[in-house]
């Protein structure tokens, strides 16, 4: 892999869409010439900014100064435990002595720190305020930094302090104008805004000190990397996240802040009850009791919290809403849980919901409350898929002519919908269902209609035309004409590989070679963007107060940290399906020239 572009990409979401009423009518844009990027540091040169760092070189030291071509600008921050200790931006005639300064900035309280983070700015280059462009939008987020002059003073925003902080653009402008004493008319007439890159380094302190070099504040995961161990420890990670994130009375944390070390207030029934049977299913993959009870333990705080029982029908109430998908994920985490019989009562209430909200034409109402909800057709995205896939499970363990008719006359009702109104995120949860269904079956219907669906997911997924190549792999597509697609989404990448998979199987088993091989690629290529997501280590942590929380997390996007359940839920289930599949593949010795190899190497 190369390294990552220094010019914007092709296609861009516009800049900032809302800035504070003073800055709203703010639109930047980069002027198109801009300077070569200097040479990507060598094992040297990250060897002599260690040094630097360390103390133990000093400008002296003439023989073997450090040069980096056209760096005379640099940011420097200490970090402890994920504290902020100090931040400079040191100046002077070359990065050596911008370093140096920088150190000098940092005073007193320099040497107590575990990480040194570090940018070598380049390019400055100014914008435009009365010009319209989308060259500050979230893409260049972690990449291009921003600097706002005014009366002699200079506010900067390093791109490796935006990854740490979680900042947005519109949100540095506004920091900035505060720290100018400007309001927005003022910031956009009388200021000077310019962007810059930079070199980002992450030093670690410590007896040896060791630099490296990140991107947009982390490695860049090579596909070479993407294989059965790496995507087997990327899976225990994510398991380490659910379970520290599990807490003692059954909660789940929903959304994690690790520059913050806190959760949000906000809540999400669907996420939680994907929790619940993400939890259930790692208990059934270890075989562990504790694993078991504690998702047990979950489901039961999601049921005394959320549930109640109205006449024959259980609800899942939040806020005021009854949602299908809810009704639906929650009967599925009861009916897969290996102790699910304690829980019959709420489990056959549960399915009876589901049973009302269906039409005889084979479609749902989306929601039992409230109803005026259900004119929205988004929701046939979501929820009648997640309801088919309980009930193919329930009609696997189980037949019943009624609803095995039933499925079928909503499996027909929706792919006819989805012809119509064609969007991703319809494609995973109807994959897992008409897989599932089937393997009981041998439907030719459901066999071909999983394939023209994920045919068409595949057109998606982000390849070699992207700008930044930390971003390779994603389920995104830039085109304006599929903006209402929705945004890039670690659990959109996730929820599609777990389907994926199922559409993987289902090729190897119909002797399809070329499907095969070309969703096993997409599977390895999405695997290697929520690897780039994941927090992984203490390196990639070093803004984080409670790395214990935070380890194991996929953030939200690669210029996002925010890490939500559905993000690491979604992809853990499909890793789980991944090495199980392997290991099946494994034990029985299947011999074919399209299953195991090409999905990951070994």
């Amino acid at each position: 892999m190369g390294h990552p572009p220094t010019h914007p990409p092709a296609h861009r979401s516009p800049v900032v869409s809302r800035l504070p009423a003073m800055l709203c009518l703010v639109l930047v844009f980069l002027v198109a010439c801009s300077p070569p990027s200097p040479d990507e540091l060598t094992q040297s040169q990250l060897g002599a900014v260690a040094a630097l760092v360390s103390g133990e070189r000093s400008s002296e030291d003439r023989g073997t100064r450090l040069d980096i071509r056209g760096i005379q600008d640099v940011y420097l921050a200490t970090y402890d435990s994920g504290s902020r200790k100090s931040q400079a931006w040191g100046q002077g005639s070359d990065v050596q002595a911008a370093i140096e300064d920088a150190l000098e900035q940092a005073g007193n309280d320099y040497p107590d720190f575990d990480y040194a983070e570090l940018s070598l700015a380049w390019g400055f280059r100014p914008l435009d305020p009365d010009s319209l462009g989308d060259d500050l939008s979230s893409a260049q987020r972690g990449v291009r930094g921003l600097e706002v002059r005014h009366g002699g003073r200079a506010v900067r925003f390093a791109p490796s302090m935006m990854v740490a902080d979680n900042l947005s653009f519109e949100k540095a402008l506004s920091r900035a104008a505060q720290q100018l004493r400007l309001d927005g008319k003022a910031l956009l007439s009388e200021a000077r805004l310019s962007t810059f890159e930079a070199h980002q380094v992450i030093v670690e302190a410590g007896t040896n000190f060791k630099a490296s070099q990140l991107f947009r504040g982390n490695h860049l995961v090579p596909i070479e990397r993407v294989d059965v161990d790496s995507v087997t420890r990327s899976g225990a990670l994510m398991q380490r996240w659910m379970l520290n994130n599990l807490h003692d009375d059954g909660r789940m944390t929903y959304m994690f802040y690790p520059v913050s070390g806190k959760e949000s207030r906000s809540n999400n029934m669907i996420r939680q009850w994907m929790a619940s049977l993400c939890l259930t299913r790692m208990a059934v993959a270890s075989g562990d009791p504790k694993m078991r009870d504690a998702a047990l333990q979950n489901i039961r705080y999601n049921l005394k919290h959320f549930y109640r029982q109205e006449q024959a029908l259980g609800v899942i109430e939040f806020r005021g809403s009854v949602k299908l998908g809810a009704v639906a994920l929650a009967a599925l985490a009861i009916l897969e849980h290996p102790n699910g019989e304690l829980l019959r009562k709420e489990y056959d209430a549960l399915v009876a919901m589901t049973d009302s909200l269906w039409r005889e034409d084979g479609s749902f109402q989306n929601f039992h409350r409230p109803q005026a909800r259900n004119a929205d057709p988004n929701f046939h995205n979501f929820y009648p898929g997640e309801t088919l896939l309980l009930w193919a499970t329930m009609l696997n363990a189980r037949e019943d002519p009624q609803r095995a008719r039933r499925f079928m006359q909503s499996f027909r009702y929706y792919r006819d919908w989805h012809l119509a109104h064609r969007k991703p995120a319809f494609i995973p949860w109807h994959t897992q269902a008409y897989y599932l269904r089937w393997l009981s079956t041998g439907d030719e219907q459901l066999r071909d209609w999983v394939f023209e669906m994920n045919d068409w997911l595949l057109g998606m997924q982000a390849n070699s035309r992207v700008a930044y190549d930390d971003t390779l792999g994603r389920f995104y597509d830039p085109a304006p004409q599929r903006a209402h697609f929705g945004p890039p989404h670690a659990s959109s990448t996730g929820v599609y590989l777990e389907g994926l998979i199922d559409a993987y199987q289902l090729a190897v088993e119909a002797g399809d070679e070329r499907r095969t091989r070309a969703y096993a690629e997409s599977i390895r290529q999405g695997l290697r963007s929520v690897m780039q997501l994941q927090l992984q280590n203490d390196e990639t942590l070093w803004f984080s107060p409670d790395r214990n929380r935070a380890e194991g997390g996929l953030r939200t996007t690669v210029y996002n940290n925010v890490v939500r359940v559905d993000n690491v839920q979604h992809t853990l289930m499909a890793v789980m399906k991944i090495v199980g599949y392997i290991n099946d593949v494994e034990s029985r010795q299947m011999q074919t020239d399209v299953s195991l190899g090409s999905l990951l190497p070994n």
